[in-house]
C-alpha cells in the first residue's frame, strides 16, 4: 500500500508541474531557431538574490524596492510587463508561481515566450480562453491585435507554456526541432547570471560587432557586457569607458576595465542595485550604431 501510495504521488507530481523545474535553457528549445534576440530569466535566482519570498509576484506594487526590481528585471523575458493595461494573459497566469522564462525573435508578430511555471498550463489556457481566445486544435489565438493581447496565441509544449506573438510563429516553434540556435545563443551562452540577454548583429551592416550579450545578477547590482567583435576583439577599441560617449541608459551605470576574451569583449559593470530602473542590458535590445560600442579598423 506504501508503494502504490508513492508510485501515485510521484506520478500526481509529474503531471501537475513537469515544466516548472525546467532551467532557462531548456526552454531556449523551444523559441525561434536563428532567434536575432534571446533574454532569459531564472525567476526562482533572481528572488533569492533580490532577498524575496519564493512566490514573489512582480505584478505586486506594494512590494517595496525589491518586487520593483523584480518587476523591471523579469520584464526582459516578459514582454506582457512592459504593456500597461488589462491584458487577458496578466489575468490568466499566477506570476508568482512562475520559476523560469525566455523570449526569441522579434517583436510583435515574431516572437515568442517561453514559461516554466507551477501552476497547470491547462489552467492558464483556460484562464484566456475564458478571456477570448479560441481553441483551434491544441493552439489557442485571439482575433484581437498585439496592442490589446500581447500574445496572438498560446499552447503547451512539454509541460512549458509557450505564447507568441502570431499563430504562425508559435506553430515555428511548435513544429521545429532545432530552436534556440544561432549566433545569438552562442553568445547567450557565453555569459552567467539569473538574468541574460544577447542579440545578433546583421553581418550586412557592415560592421565588425557581430554580437552584444549581457548578463545582471540583480541582488549584488554587477554584471557583464560582452560584445562579439570579427576578426578578435580589442579592449583599447571599447568606447564603455569613454568619458564623452553618451550611451543611453547607462547614467548610473559604472563600467569596469574591458578584457579581450578571443572574439570576446568583456566587461563589467556595476550600479546602484537600490535603483530599481537601472541596467545597462536595454543596450543589448537598442539599435545603436557599432561606433557607440566599439571602434572598428573599417570605421563601421
Amino acid at each position: 500500500m506504501r508503494l502504490l501510495l508513492a508510485l501515485t504521488l510521484a506520478a500526481a507530481t509529474l503531471v501537475i508541474g513537469c515544466g516548472d523545474g525546467a532551467s532557462p535553457d531548456d526552454l531556449l528549445a523551444q523559441l525561434p531557431s536563428d532567434a536575432e534576440l534571446l533574454a532569459t530569466v531564472d525567476f526562482s535566482a533572481a528572488r533569492e538574490a533580490l532577498e524575496l519570498p519564493e512566490d514573489a509576484d512582480p505584478l505586486d506594487r506594494g512590494g517595496g524596492r525589491g518586487a520593483q526590481r523584480l518587476l523591471f528585471t523579469v520584464a526582459y523575458a516578459l514582454p506582457h510587463l512592459e504593456r500597461p493595461g488589462d491584458l487577458p494573459v496578466t489575468a490568466a497566469l499566477d506570476h508568482g508561481r512562475i520559476r523560469a522564462a525566455a523570449t526569441g525573435g522579434l517583436a510583435p508578430q515574431g516572437q515568442v515566450t517561453v514559461i516554466a511555471t507551477e501552476q497547470s498550463v491547462e489552467e492558464v489556457l483556460e484562464g484566456l480562453e475564458q478571456r477570448g481566445y479560441r481553441r483551434e486544435g491544441q493552439i489557442l489565438a485571439s482575433d484581437e491585435p498585439s496592442v490589446k493581447v500581447v500574445y496572438g496565441a498560446a499552447a503547451e509544449a512539454d509541460g512549458l507554456l509557450v505564447l507568441a506573438g502570431s499563430r504562425e510563429a508559435l506553430e515555428g516553434v511548435l513544429e521545429s526541432e532545432d530552436g534556440g540556435t544561432g549566433p545569438a545563443r552562442e553568445l547567450l551562452d557565453e555569459l552567467e547570471g539569473p538574468v541574460r540577454i544577447a542579440s545578433a548583429r546583421d553581418r550586412t551592416r557592415g560592421s565588425c560587432l557581430l554580437g552584444l550579450g549581457a548578463a545582471d545578477r540583480p541582488g549584488a547590482g554587477k554584471g557583464e557586457l560582452v560584445l562579439r567583435v570579427e576578426g578578435g576583439a580589442d579592449p583599447k577599441r571599447s568606447r564603455f569607458d569613454d568619458k564623452e560617449q553618451s550611451l543611453p541608459f547607462t547614467r548610473e551605470v559604472r563600467f569596469g576595465t574591458a578584457k579581450a576574451d578571443g572574439d570576446l569583449l568583456r566587461t563589467p559593470f556595476s550600479y546602484d542595485a537600490k535603483d530599481p530602473g537601472v541596467s545597462p542590458l536595454a543596450l543589448v535590445r537598442g539599435d545603436l550604431l557599432a561606433d557607440q560600442l566599439y571602434g572598428c579598423e573599417n570605421g563601421g
